[in-house]
């Protein structure tokens, strides 16, 4: 029963958060980010769980404070954080831990010097640490000309950017204390984007970088806050919360990740290749009853047209090619995007459909992207949902239906009349055959020099 409750509750609260987000149908002129430095104080006890055998009297009263400790997280995570944020001190609510909070101090931030200085004197060694440079690679994202350029996808004008500097409360992925590294995890509020140190300290020889990550996953959360999009409300992500680029999930849940990821295809050529090869394997997420969750492959080749528009990696390589491919194709997008702002259950089909509507001579170009990214998987019923029924989209459908039947027609040739052809390429199979193909490239970092 008190589960419900809560439930209820927290649905209520999220409908007056939205009905008190701004409401601009069309594109703000600017977004200004109000960017603040959070450092982390003190670690707060503020609940003891009770043993199984304590009087009913500590049971009401562990019971009562676990209330009142809910209402306060609640007020804090929904309300605080979105709109009465300020500098100073206050409480930050575990979501992992009911009986812990964090004392956080908060300055607001007017300039690159000012965070400069201020994260040297949280730092022991008199140098930046490496989690700081990723909390300024993250702050030079949200004042960048190509997050200003972003301004005419979004209905916000104002974003409040928390940086969270962890200090020694989260160590690496091995944490004494791994609450700290899940309670600060990058997420978008809408209203709010917080990001820390926590995810990227360890990351310096990663590919992509600390810093890379940190400033491609500030467009990643702004993207969020862009987007109206409503996401399923009852475990959007599985039973264990998470998501994963190659996970089957939703068609709606993937298309809100992958538009945030589409943006950062669009700022890093390394995050653009790390999502083009998150193509080549799926999986999915099960779990019986009682049982932990387990994750199974899924070879593209085997999967569905549902279950490929349900993965967060085929919706933002669909989204960034259609940018590639298209004349203008980014801001075709952004336009497709935000004429369709208030359909709040939208999907990829959502975007491409009116893309085409938008811009019927590029039908056959959008059509083709699409259609040869998703395998040539979409049956009649599936191609028609996804791209409309329009003159252009059925002359598509039918010069589409006439490939397959000759080549199919060519499959069906006797072995007899089949030639061999002698490579010239000295080509070595593997024991399990399989083939590897190795490639180098080089890219300059915009990080270097912090």
């Amino acid at each position: 029963m008190k589960k419900y409750f809560k439930s209820i509750l927290f649905i209520l609260l999220m409908l007056a958060v939205f009905c008190f987000q701004p409401n601009k149908a069309m594109a703000v002129d600017e977004v200004e980010f109000g960017i603040y430095y959070q450092t982390i104080e003190e670690v707060v006890t503020i609940n003891e769980d009770v043993a199984e055998d304590a009087s009913l009297w500590d049971k009401a009263k562990h019971l009562g404070k676990s209330i009142i400790n809910w209402g306060k997280k609640t007020w804090e995570s929904e309300i605080t954080r979105n709109f009465t944020l300020g500098e100073g001190e206050s409480l930050w609510y575990s979501k992992t831990n009911s009986n812990i909070a964090y004392k956080v101090k908060r300055t607001k931030i007017t300039s690159e010097e000012q965070l400069k200085e201020l994260m040297l004197k949280n730092s022991s060694t008199g140098e930046l640490t490496y989690g700081q440079k990723c909390l300024l690679a993250s702050y030079k994202a949200a004042k960048s000309a190509s997050m200003e350029s972003r301004a005419d996808a979004s209905y916000r004008d104002n974003i409040k950017l928390i940086l969270t500097d962890t200090g020694d409360y989260a160590t690496g992925r091995n944490d004494t204390n791994p609450d700290v590294r899940t309670d600060f995890w990058p997420y978008s509020s809408g209203p709010t984007i917080s990001m820390s140190d926590a995810k990227y300290k360890y990351s310096e020889h990663s590919t992509p970088s600390g810093e890379e990550d940190a400033y491609t996953t500030t467009f990643h959360e702004y993207a969020h806050s862009m987007d109206r999009t409503f996401s399923l409300q009852l475990h959007p992500y599985g039973a264990d919360g998470k998501h994963y680029t190659t996970e089957v999930t939703t068609s709606r849940m993937a298309f809100i990740e992958g538009w945030a990821e589409y943006n950062e295809m669009l700022e890093s050529e390394v995050m653009a290749n790390e999502y083009k090869n998150a193509t080549a394997t799926l999986c999915y997420e099960s779990q019986g009853k009682g049982e932990p969750v387990k994750y199974s492959d899924l070879d593209p080749a085997d999967a569905t047209f549902e279950q490929l528009l349900a993965a967060e990696a085929y919706n933002c390589n669909a989204l960034f090619s259609l940018s590639q491919n298209l004349d203008n194709g980014l801001a075709k997008i952004t336009k497709a995007f935000t004429s369709t702002r208030w359909n709040l259950f939208r999907d990829l089909k959502t975007i491409v459909k009116k893309l085409i509507k938008q811009n019927p001579e590029d039908t056959e170009i959008i059509c083709k992207t699409i259609d040869e990214l998703f395998l040539g998987k979409m049956t009649e019923k599936e191609f028609y949902q996804m791209f409309g029924k329009t003159d252009e989209t059925k002359a598509y459908f039918e010069k589409r239906e006439a490939s397959k039947n000759g080549s199919e027609a060519s499959e069906s040739t006797s072995d007899d009349d089949k030639v061999e052809i002698e490579s010239t390429t000295d080509v070595t199979v593997s024991k399990d055959n399989k083939l590897t193909v190795e490639s180098e490239s080089e890219n300059d970092s915009p990080f270097d020099d912090n």
